[in-house]
């Protein structure tokens, strides 16, 4: 039954999407697959709805295992990852411009699992920052956990 959720889910952000390419159109947009799967991941993460934003960390998983760490995408995913890590947090860095209120710790383990296996600089010192402002000693743990499989203290 979830599996079908998601899969609607998914159907459902690609018409959005499509309608929004459809109405730039006429301004001779282009836009190619790989920037249409970010603007799905950037807009799932973005979402009001845990569902939805655990979704998003599924595409995330996936868009991961086909894209080159030196390609410019790679870098756009780990910064939508910062930004679910940092999510709800009590105090962000100024680089994450859209804070929301909503607080959903089982998403942000999760995106800070898949910052841990990022293995960036900017993915290390996105963890090491979540270490000096992280108040929910379970995000806590697994930035912790994340940051000693890059090799750091």
């Amino acid at each position: 039954m979830s599996k079908i959720i998601r899969f609607c889910c998914f159907i459902l952000v690609i018409i959005i999407s499509m309608q929004t390419i459809a109405a730039q159109s006429n301004t001779e947009a282009y836009y190619s697959g790989e920037v249409l799967i970010f603007l799905i991941i950037t807009e799932t993460a973005r979402a009001p709805t845990r569902v939805q934003k655990m979704l998003s960390i599924e595409y995330i998983r996936e868009a991961i295992i086909f894209t080159d760490p030196t390609d410019d995408f790679y870098f756009r995913i780990q910064e939508t990852l910062e930004y679910l890590v940092f999510e709800g947090s009590e105090n962000p860095p100024q680089r994450i411009r859209y804070r929301n209120q909503y607080e959903f710790p089982d998403v942000r383990i999760e995106a800070v699992r898949i910052l841990g296996t990022l293995n960036t600089t900017e993915a290390g010192n996105a963890l090491r920052e979540l270490l000096l402002h992280e108040k929910n000693t379970d995000v806590l743990y697994e930035a912790e956990n994340a940051l000693s499989r890059l090799g750091e203290k």
